[in-house]
């Protein structure tokens, strides 16, 4: 399954009163978590459930996730050391805030996870505002210092939280690729570190002019901090976090400044000018390397490139995953070698995806399940072909969208799907196969105009006769539904694997129209007589399913040389209400059906 990235540092706040850094100490009076660091409670509890820094008078900075779900009458920000003790310090309401990218964010995660409050009123005067850095070249080795009001507690699974506390760490990477943008990566020493309840808090360091601001606190990330984030192994527990291990990600604050002063209409400090980091996404995805090194991240083609990655890091070994996120020729490597890729919605990022890199891709299918159809884009400006695509149960109502004009399929499932037309089909004029199965489709004759079509499930669909089925020399088969009032296989004499369902039109002389089968699937029919296995010659027949029919003779299967499956359950002679004798069940011919009548 695909499993979200990220680990928040944030907490519900009806399971933890409040948090802080772990292993961490109180701030002196001169360092910038004493007067910078602010935490946010939620208006009606009191209660912490993110941290913040002062950017201007009336500005906070704090992380996207903290602020996604929220509106600013939801939130207040408490100016003091202990959110336990609200009368010892200061409240200030919000009067707006505005969070980065809401679109397709849970894809870019932890990128863009950045956000703005501003106060109806100005902070009190014991706090101050600091810049922000505004370049990454202004990066030092020197120590980075954390605070926040997140969890305290050293011991895993304990949580002590609401009281400010800092610690320091070190810069181990700076990540800027088509994955992550503009994330700071600490580690430092152990026993140490940011943890639930710190989200949105700061990173500081001091340069020759005083603090400035460096990072937003992000969270924890399966590729990024392996030694912080382990798999559990559990499905509904994945991960373990270690807080102590002082393996972070952070923000790199400079890279949006510009975005805070052009949507607040409001100047922050800063040690310079900003420059504007957004990555404008890209018109068209020439090759996987330009995908890889020109990143357009949250653009549905990006989604869709990104979500493969992601597929294959979940299952990973972590020590390998941040090499092969890094590595562009890994990337393009793994992407070409993709044969099949299956998306399913109950397990996958709710997103908008592309499929216009299909194009660069060796895909011979792809599967999309439990979706709505609206999420995917098939428009593209480059010709490309799948052998077999699945569109099942994706709320498809009509193929208009779907844009088919420079898509080449061979299969097409668009089965359990309120589609009522098949208007547009044409467009696929190399189609070789089409399941309808459960749509609400009434009018089939689009389908004449696919004269390859050898492969065709109609089965719980309208339907109500096989006349269509004259134009076809089909070699598979699926078919029946209550609506059927007429069953033919008439001319049908290519037909090599045939399944019958929830219809009681259905004779086994039928059959007569198909001497090549060698798969029939036949059940709960009320299928009596096999007499036609032995009057026909059936001389490719391997497999039969007469599974729920009321059968009690089987010696016409003994003609059946080939035949190396037979499913009779639920059959009289299988619940042995009816004895088996050497008349009714022979102990000669095809193996599957003597070891059936030899067993008492």
């Amino acid at each position: 399954m695909l499993i979200k990235i990220l680990i928040l540092l944030i907490l519900p706040l009806q399971s933890f009163a409040s948090n802080k850094i772990v292993g961490g100490v109180l701030p002196g009076e001169k360092h910038p978590g004493k007067f910078n660091t602010v935490a946010m409670i939620h208006a009606s509890s009191k209660k912490v459930f993110c941290t913040g820094s002062l950017i201007s008078k009336t500005m906070i900075l704090t992380a996207k996730h903290c602020l996604i779900d929220k509106d600013p009458a939801d939130v207040l920000v408490f100016f003091g050391d202990d959110t336990h003790k609200l009368d010892q310090g200061f409240i200030r309401e919000v009067s707006s805030m505005k969070v980065r990218r809401p679109i397709d964010w849970e894809m870019t995660f932890p990128s863009f996870d950045v956000a703005w409050i501003e106060l109806k009123e100005a902070a009190p005067s014991s706090f101050r505002p600091l810049p922000i850095l505004s370049s990454k070249i202004e990066l030092p080795i020197a120590p980075v210092h954390l605070a926040g009001h997140g969890n305290s507690s050293p011991t895993n699974g304990q949580i002590k939280a609401g009281v400010k506390f800092i610690t320091t760490t070190n810069l181990k990477t700076y990540y800027d690729n088509s994955r992550f943008f503009h994330i700071l990566l600490f580690e430092g020493e152990e026993g140490q570190g940011a943890c639930h309840g710190d989200s949105g808090g700061p990173a500081y360091i001091k340069t020759s002019k005083g603090w400035a601001i460096i990072g937003v606190t992000n969270g924890f990330d399966i590729v990024l901090t392996p030694k912080a984030m382990k798999r559990t192994g559990d499905e509904h527990f994945p991960y373990r976090i270690d807080c102590k291990k002082n393996q972070m990600l952070y923000s790199f604050a400079g890279a949006h400044g510009a975005w805070i002063e052009r949507t607040s209409k409001q100047k922050i400090l800063k040690t310079s000018e900003f420059n504007e980091s957004v990555k404008e996404p890209s018109i068209e995805i020439e090759t996987l390397q330009k995908w890889c090194k020109n990143p357009d991240f949250g653009s549905p083609a990006w989604n869709f490139l990104k979500l493969l990655l992601d597929k294959k890091v979940d299952k990973m070994d972590q020590n390998l995953a941040e090499g092969f996120y890094n590595d562009c020729s890994m990337i393009e490597s793994y992407l070409l070698s993709l044969e099949e890729v299956r998306i399913d919605g109950e397990t996958t990022v709710d997103a908008s995806y592309s499929m216009a890199p299909l194009h660069l891709l060796d895909l011979k299918t792809l599967k999309i399940y439990n979706s709505d159809i609206k999420q995917y884009s098939f428009s593209s400006n480059k010709r490309f072909s799948i052998g077999r695509l699945v569109l099942n149960r994706v709320n498809l109502t009509d193929l208009d969208v779907l844009n088919f004009s420079n898509l080449s399929l061979d299969e097409l499932d668009l089965g359990n799907n309120p589609l009522t037309s098949l208007k547009g089909l044409d467009k696929l004029s190399s189609l070789k196969g089409i399941s309808l199965y459960r749509t609400k489709v009434q009018d089939f004759s689009p389908l004449k105009s696919f004269k390859m079509l050898e492969k065709l499930n109609l089965s719980s669909t309208l339907l109500a006769n096989t006349e269509i089925l004259k134009n076809f020399k089909l070699t598979e088969l699926s078919i029946g539904s209550s609506d059927l009032k007429e069953l033919s296989f008439a001319g049908q004499d290519k037909l090599e694997v045939l399944s019958v369902h929830s219809t009681d039109l259905f004779h086994p002389e039928l059959l007569s129209e198909t001497p090549g089968l060698r798969d029939a699937n036949l059940p709960h029919l009320a299928i009596k007589d096999l007499s036609v296995f032995s009057r026909f010659e059936f001389s490719d027949l391997e497999s039969i399913n007469l599974t729920g029919n009321p059968i009690i003779d089987l010696s016409s299967l003994s003609s059946l040389n080939a035949l190396v499956k037979l499913k009779l359950f639920g059959t009289p002679l299988a619940r042995k209400e009816v004895t088996k004798t050497p008349e009714n069940c022979p102990r000669v011919g095809p193996e599957v059906l003597v070891k059936f009548c030899s067993i008492p």
